[in-house]
């Protein structure tokens, strides 16, 4: 399943490179707003992948972790920048429009103001994106930090947990703790 910030991506890959070798772009579908039917499957399927992932090796369950867990503002802009996607589309297919039709000096001075509106949206999708990633990064990096934090506290207790291991194994003491 593509998410919906790649797909939009992809269109625009396919509009610059029409724009760039002097092509007509094929005309881009206007995608339907995510219905909360859909919303409601995605959080379904993002609840069982993560049950899934406290399965998960600890290498790797820690990426799956508090992905998908979006508070109110995350929420919020993850909104607008589907808004802003739709709106990005619509302006496209209009300016795609106007480029098929007469080519007055009215088209021409409407293009104009259409391409203006349209970078402005993606102006702004670009710094919500960015503002997202950075996010994403500072979160990534604090979750690298914990784990460091970690690893070095059992590199400090190295002894202590081989011995316990070894009392779990030799059937000494219980074995519910993780060595």
């Amino acid at each position: 399943m593509m998410r919906p910030f790649a797909r939009t991506l992809m269109i625009l890959g396919v509009l610059m490179s029409c724009a760039a070798c002097a092509e007509e772009p094929p005309p881009t579908p206007p995608l339907p707003p995510c219905p909360p039917e859909r919303k409601e499957a995605l959080r379904n399927e993002r609840n069982k992948l993560r049950e899934e992932a406290e399965g998960a090796p600890a290498g790797i369950s820690f990426l799956l972790q508090g992905e998908d867990q979006m508070d109110a503002e995350e929420l919020k802009e993850y909104e607008r920048e589907e808004t802003l996607n739709q709106k990005a589309r619509e302006l496209a297919e209009r300016i795609q429009e106007v480029r098929a039709g007469k080519k007055t000096e009215e088209a021409q001075a409407q293009l104009g103001k259409l391409k203006a509106e349209l970078g402005k949206v993606l102006e702004e999708q670009f710094s919500l994106r960015e503002a997202r990633r950075l996010r994403e990064l500072k979160e990534l990096e604090k979750r690298v930090a914990q784990l460091k934090e970690a690893l070095e506290k059992r590199k400090e207790r190295k002894g202590e947990i081989i011995d316990r291991r070894l009392r779990q194994m030799a059937g000494e003491e219980d074995e519910e703790e993780e060595w």
